[in-house]
């Protein structure tokens, strides 16, 4: 990705937020001005400033993008495909590997369209690397779930009496 098409990203994105309603243009230039003072994304400065909603995103990218969505909370991720994705890596980025199926690492994350993350995945695995679209809340609660520390959340995948397996779930994700 060149850096003009990084530096249009945001642009594209906050315009597709907009266009369905999910935010207004005025949210989406006080995020930019966090965005300049923090360095975040886009999608994590709208979350920081409550202006939006991680499950709405969640469930509008889904019926607007080719990308599946999941319910990590449900699910068991095998330790060996956690230990593929470096805890730094995951909690910077927030995100969670969450199956490998040959060559192809699928990972959850709750804004899929972020093309940098996934390409410096890529490289850093060596692996292709597969998105779906998760909730914030999931993906923090599974980051503190299978890395520990670091990082605070309100929900947690602790204490779920029969956990599925994950293997079942993304098998139907596979094409």
């Amino acid at each position: 990705m060149s850096d003009d098409e990084k530096e249009d990203q945001p642009d594209r994105i906050g315009a597709m937020l907009v266009d369905g309603g999910l935010v207004t243009q005025g949210e989406i230039d006080r995020a930019n001005v966090r965005r300049s003072e923090t360095g975040e994304g886009l999608t994590k400065a709208l979350l920081a400033l409550g202006s939006l909603d991680s499950r709405r995103l969640v469930k509008y990218l889904a019926t607007q993008t080719q990308f599946a969505k999941i319910d990590i909370s449900q699910f068991d991720i095998d330790p060996n495909v956690i230990a593929l994705v470096p805890a730094e890596f995951a909690e910077a980025h927030q995100l969670v590997p969450v199956d490998r199926f040959r060559n192809v690492l699928t990972v959850a994350m709750l804004c899929p369209i972020d093309n940098g993350v996934l390409q410096s995945l890529e490289e850093s695995v060596g692996l292709e690397v597969r998105p779906v679209l998760c909730s914030e809340e999931d993906v923090r609660a599974s980051i503190l779930r299978y890395y520990g520390g670091g990082i605070e959340t309100d929900s947690s995948a602790e204490g779920l009496e029969a956990p599925l397996k994950l293997s079942a779930a993304i098998a139907t994700l596979r094409t």
